[in-house]
Parts: C-alpha cells; sequence; structure tokens
C-alpha cells in the first residue's frame, strides 16, 4: 500500500532541485496517465486507420506497401510530419518493436493483422505503441536527471522513493530506477483497482 507521499518526511526533505523531479514521476506513473494524455490523437488515428482499412486483408509484398500505407495513415492523424513516407513505416516499426518482449514481436503482429484484414488487431497494436512511446518520451528526461543529481540530492531522492513504497533499501532505488518505477506503477493500479 501507497503511503501519502506528501506528508513523509523524507518528501519534505526534498529540496527545489529534486521535488519537480519526484512530483514529475509522481504524474507521469498515475493509473492511465499516457493514455489520457494523448487520447484525442489516439482517437483520431484510430478512426483514420479504420476508415482507410483494407478488411479484406493482403498478402506478398502488398504486406508492405499496406504497412507504411496504415503508419503513415496513423501517425499522421496524431499529428506526426516526415518528409518521405518510408519514414512513417520505419517510425512505426520502431515503436512497435519498442514494445517487443521475450514472447512477444508486435511488427510480426501488426504485419500478421494485415494479413488477415484484422482492423481490431491492428488499431490496438498501433495504439498501444503510440501510447507507450508518449510515456517513454514523458519519463525519459525525469529518468535521464535523477542519476545526474550530486550524491546527497539522489540520496534524498532514493529515500523519498523508498518511503513512498514501503522500500527498506534506498540505495537500491536509485540503482534500479526502471523497477522502482514499474513498482510505483504496479501499486497505484492496485490501490486504484483493488
Amino acid at each position: 500500500m501507497l503511503a501519502d507521499y506528501t506528508t513523509g518526511s523524507e518528501y519534505r526533505a526534498l529540496d527545489n532541485i529534486v521535488k519537480p523531479l519526484f512530483d514529475r514521476l509522481e504524474e507521469i506513473t498515475q493509473p492511465d496517465f499516457a493514455f489520457n494524455d494523448v487520447r484525442t490523437h489516439v482517437h483520431a488515428a484510430s478512426d483514420a486507420l479504420r476508415a482507410n482499412f483494407n478488411r479484406n486483408g493482403v498478402s506478398g509484398p502488398d504486406i508492405v506497401d499496406k504497412f507504411q500505407d496504415y503508419s503513415k495513415t496513423y501517425l499522421q492523424a496524431a499529428g506526426f510530419q516526415f518528409p518521405h513516407d518510408e519514414l512513417y513505416a520505419s517510425h512505426m516499426r520502431q515503436i512497435l518493436g519498442d514494445m517487443a518482449g521475450e514472447n512477444r514481436n508486435p511488427v510480426k503482429e501488426a504485419t500478421d493483422a494485415i494479413k488477415r484484414g484484422d482492423i481490431d488487431d491492428l488499431a490496438k497494436l498501433f495504439k498501444d505503441a503510440y501510447v507507450n512511446y508518449n510515456f517513454t518520451a514523458k519519463l525519459n528526461p525525469v529518468n535521464s536527471k535523477i542519476p545526474l543529481l550530486d550524491s546527497d540530492k539522489m540520496q534524498a531522492f532514493g529515500k523519498a522513493a523508498a518511503q513512498r513504497i514501503g522500500a527498506e533499501n534506498h540505495t537500491n532505488i536509485v540503482d534500479n530506477l526502471p523497477g522502482y518505477i514499474r513498482e510505483l506503477i504496479q501499486n497505484k493500479a492496485n490501490t486504484l483497482y483493488n
């Protein structure tokens, strides 16, 4: 269970350099922040994709052309502008690839959805990739700044973060910032949905 971090002694001790980083991390890790932040773009992009989608499916080299067309349609409706059509497909492959895991290949899943003519799967994959891309873009500046803090400020951040999630060791927080962020997101989701 998460404590009210604003009343914690470690949070109150943060200075004007560390406190904004901590607060921004708190904001970014709110449940559904990443989706809510781009909701209008996602809806516009999904609507444009559905209007341009061929439900008959395709095969062979046509899959590559359709992937490029659908990527361009989705990303342009979401507000992206690239000088060459190939860059839309390249960018979509990259942001889909960012979601890849041990047993998951979202680029292949997207091309399979195009083969089948499955707009629902393709729209969901594109949406998830775009939301993840947005979340990562918002998180990277905070993630990049924390390890660059001087030792005292980094320890202050670690102590406040440890107090926030009820962890014993604050040095593990700074050493494993992605793990802390995952735990913070999970704890917030558990509090909200349980």
